[in-house]
């Protein structure tokens, strides 16, 4: 059973909040507190005992507040928009609570509120509804909104830090509904919210935020968000036309993991075409970074270096793993090559496969080796390789890889015309010497003696 249906507060709480609820519905409330007030008084009040205790917050539910104060939050003056907004949005912290209030007319009131008012009138009705985004069932109520969220998020006023939060709320209502799967809460099969979002215009607005974004929350909702649109095929060339890499390879060098993380993921999203991939070798030097982040020591004594590598956190190796694929693809030219090894992109891969080899990331695997025998096909980095000690299936270049194989080639045939022998002597079975000139493969003589020579258990008798 929940809270709201097992709440028994104490009858001076309940006739309180029933009186509170009187006020709020505009009826004189009589009895021996007088509690008659204004209707912005009225959800003041409310807003305090909903943050004393959960068992207030249920009774205030079970009077049927909801519905009172989202349409004071709508219709009422600037100062009962404030406190009606802020009293639903402590309400909205339990999930059950949340689907109850969430409804058009209090999504559309906020959306109101978000255009002008009070700065943190604007930020509380942001951040009620991005914890109306978090819930998948409670994106559709969003999409219609989606025009006055944007405009909100684009905002240039200072505001401070409300406006700042108020812009970063804003984005992540749009993040959540442009990562709603296929066929989620609304949609039919195989359908997204993606294309609701083009019409709004939200492209533009997107790169308007990473650009000009005032909190790296801002600029990192704003990224996986432009990600999460790149899979509709006007979007790619749209933030080529608008010039956008530039700013996303600029949140490279952000403080926060997950704005790195996100800038990583969208330019490796954008770099599977030759024209992007020739814009984005400015932003070498920024992936090669990345490479090599600097991972935060817990505050303390000072304890020995271990030669195990430090585990990154979630969202920055997330962010490793993306930009070394970006660099992957972007070796294939003859030019990103130059720029990958002069600005020290080696060594730090190297590093990498050295810590990896227990607990090995596969997907990282391949693109750093893939990266490396990119760099190994041009025969003037065969020394810098070498020079970090890269393994030798990469570090050689590719006309030597072949020559190595044709000599082992050669060698497997000469041993395979020397005249078989065992150490029992002939026709004795034993163990045979076996150089094989390639790992797991044997000489054509030592197949053919494994295949004629039945096969006798420890416990098997055999009869003279």
């Amino acid at each position: 059973m929940s809270a709201i249906s097992n709440a028994t507060p104490s009858p001076e709480i309940q006739q309180n909040v029933q009186q509170l609820f009187e006020n709020l519905q505009g009826n004189q409330a009589i009895s021996k507190y007088q509690l008659t007030m204004t209707k912005s008084m009225a959800a003041f009040y409310l807003w305090r005992l909903v943050l004393v205790s959960e068992m207030k917050k249920a009774e205030i539910v079970k009077v049927g507040s909801l519905p009172h104060l989202a349409k004071l939050a709508a219709t009422g003056d600037e100062s009962a928009r404030y406190n009606a907004i802020g009293a639903l949005l402590t309400l909205a912290a339990s999930p059950e609570i949340r689907e109850k209030m969430c409804d058009s007319q209090l999504v559309t009131a906020c959306a109101r509120c978000l255009g002008y008012g009070h700065d943190r009138t604007k930020a509380n009705a942001a951040q009620l509804l991005a914890l109306f985004g978090e819930l998948s069932p409670l994106v559709p109520k969003l999409v219609p909104i989606l025009k006055q969220v944007l405009e909100a998020s684009g905002s240039s006023d200072p505001g401070w830090a409300n406006g700042a939060a108020s812009q970063a709320c804003c984005l992540q209502v749009v993040r959540y509904i442009a990562v709603s799967p296929p066929g989620s809460a609304g949609l039919k099969d195989g359908q997204t919210w993606r294309p609701a979002l083009l019409e709004v215009g939200a492209v533009p607005a997107l790169v308007y935020a990473v650009e000009h974004g005032r909190l790296p929350d801002s600029r990192a909702h704003a990224l996986v968000s432009l990600e999460a649109l790149c899979s509709e095929k006007s979007v790619p060339e749209m933030l080529m036309q608008l010039n956008a890499l530039p700013h996303f390879a600029k949140c490279l060098s952000d403080a926060h993991d997950e704005s790195r993380a996100a800038s990583a993921s969208l330019l490796f999203t954008l770099s599977t075409e030759l024209e992007r991939m020739e814009s984005l070798l400015p932003a070498i030097p920024a992936l090669v970074s990345m490479l090599n982040p600097k991972v935060p020591e817990p505050e303390g004594k000072k304890k020995p270096k271990k030669k195990k590598a430090p585990a990154l956190p979630p969202a920055l190796a997330q962010g490793v793993r993306h930009a070394t694929a970006c660099l992957r693809h972007l070796s294939f030219l003859d030019d990103a090559k130059e720029d990958i090894v002069k600005c020290g992109a080696i060594p730090f891969v190297v590093k990498g496969l050295e810590f990896k080899k227990k607990g090995m990331d596969v997907e990282w695997f391949e693109y750093a080796t893939g990266l490396l025998y990119n760099l190994a096909m041009m025969p003037e980095h065969t020394a810098a390789l070498e020079e970090a000690k890269a393994p030798k299936y990469i570090s050689k270049p590719l006309h030597e890889r072949w020559q190595i194989f044709l000599q082992s080639a050669e060698e497997e045939e000469e041993e395979e015309q020397t005249p078989f022998k065992t150490p029992g002597g002939r026709g004795t079975p034993g163990v045979s010497k076996i150089a094989p000139s390639r790992p797991g493969f044997g000489s054509s003589a030592q197949r053919e003696y494994a295949r004629n020579t039945p096969v006798v258990s420890r416990t098997q008798k055999v009869k003279d």
